[in-house]
C-alpha cells in the first residue's frame, strides 16, 4: 500500500525533472549575442560564468596547445584535440548540453570547434571570444 502512495508523490517529479532541465537550457539560450557561425552564440567571460548556473552539465573546452594551457587554464575545461563524434556523445550529455569553446583572443580554432560541435546538432553552443586573455584579465576562476 505504501508503494502506492510513494509512486504517486514520485511520478509528477519524474515528470518535471526534464521540463526544468529545458527551461534551463531555453533560459541560457538568452545568453550572449548570435556570431557569424550558425547556432553559436558569442559571450564574455562573466556569462560563461552564468551559463554554469544554468547547466551543470557544462562543457568548457580549450583549444589551445598543451603548453599553453600548462601557463594557466579555465579550472574546469578540457582539452580539445582530435575529438570524434563518438567522442563528443561520450563528454557532453545531451544534445542541449551547453558547451562553451576559448583559446586565445579571438581564436579561430575555438570557432571551428564551436561550428563543429553546432554542425553536430549541439543547441547550445558558445564561443569565448574574448578567450584565455579576458578571462585572466577578470581575475576568474583558474588553474595555473
Amino acid at each position: 500500500m505504501w508503494f502506492r502512495y510513494f509512486f504517486l508523490w514520485l511520478a509528477p517529479w519524474l515528470l518535471i525533472l526534464p521540463l526544468l532541465h529545458t527551461a534551463n537550457a531555453n533560459e541560457a539560450n538568452k545568453i550572449g549575442k548570435p556570431s557569424p557561425i550558425p547556432g553559436v552564440f558569442i559571450v564574455s567571460a562573466e556569462e560563461v560564468l552564468q551559463l554554469a548556473d544554468y547547466d551543470e552539465e557544462m562543457v568548457v573546452f580549450d583549444v589551445r596547445p598543451q603548453t599553453a594551457r600548462k601557463q594557466g587554464k579555465i579550472r574546469w575545461s578540457e582539452r580539445f584535440k582530435n575529438t570524434t563524434a563518438k567522442r563528443l556523445a561520450e563528454i557532453i550529455a545531451a544534445k542541449d548540453t551547453v558547451v562553451v569553446f576559448y583559446g586565445d583572443n579571438n581564436s579561430a580554432r575555438a570557432a571551428r570547434g564551436a561550428k563543429l560541435v553546432a554542425g553536430k546538432g549541439y543547441k547550445n553552443v558558445y564561443w569565448l571570444k574574448g578567450g584565455w586573455q579576458e578571462w585572466r584579465k577578470k581575475g576568474l576562476k583558474m588553474d595555473e
